[in-house]
């Protein structure tokens, strides 16, 4: 209780991926402080990075729009495709799976009702993927979602034996939510990551594969 009370009474810029998902959502739900999504301090900033990062937190911008990064990688996992067509606005919130998933439970467990619901993760073998996304659609309010916003799920496309691909086993899961649902943003654990502010308004159109905030980060 005394730590929600020193937050809200003294508020800071939390910025991080990753892991911190445990406190950015937490955070947010237990004081409104917006928390930020993004670049850690030992991140590379590079160009797109740090543009994302100035257009949010030093020169934010009213309805700035999130670019897709060009320079994308070729595997399966920087692929940038819409699972379920439609437009959706609400506050974002999300992080990393599977912190998220371990949240499922517990009395810091994610409020997605009404929710541009954004995620990411590394590392983790489809099924297991497969397994963490069926968990929050089954134990949390995800499918009262407005929209998914999906990241870049960096070496996820990973098999032990001939089953379902990355892409396969998110749809499987994702698209009976009947929201709209678009994967490949430039966020996660890659070299080039936009900044996505944690509680703000806006608009997401998963047919144009477009994500834009409908107000600033800071004031």
């Amino acid at each position: 209780m005394i730590f929600w009370i020193l937050s809200r009474s003294n508020p800071k810029i939390l910025l991080g991926y990753s892991d911190i998902t445990g406190l950015l959502p937490s955070i947010f739900q237990k004081t409104g402080l917006i928390c930020y999504h993004g670049p850690l301090g030992i991140s590379d900033f590079d160009d797109y990075t740090f543009k994302s990062f100035e257009n949010v937190l030093v020169n934010p911008k009213y309805k700035y729009p999130y670019k897709r990064e060009d320079d994308t990688e070729e595997n399966p996992e920087f692929d940038f495709y819409t699972l379920n067509e439609g437009k959706a606005r609400g506050e974002l919130f999300g992080g990393n799976l599977s912190v998220l998933a371990s949240l499922a439970g517990s009395k810091f467990e994610p409020d997605f009702k009404n929710k541009i619901v954004f995620i990411e993760e590394i590392d983790e073998k489809t099924y297991r993927t497969d397994r963490m996304l069926t968990q929050l659609v089954q134990t949390t309010n995800l499918k009262e979602a407005n929209g998914i916003v999906l990241g870049v799920f960096k070496k996820c496309n990973i098999n032990d034996e001939p089953t379902l691909t990355l892409m396969q086993a998110i749809a499987d899961i994702l698209k009976p939510l009947n929201i709209p649902i678009a994967y490949g943003f430039s966020f996660g654990h890659i070299k080039s990551i936009i900044t996505i502010p944690e509680g703000i308004h806006a608009k997401f159109n998963a047919t144009r594969k477009e994500l834009k905030l409908l107000e600033k980060a800071v004031y």
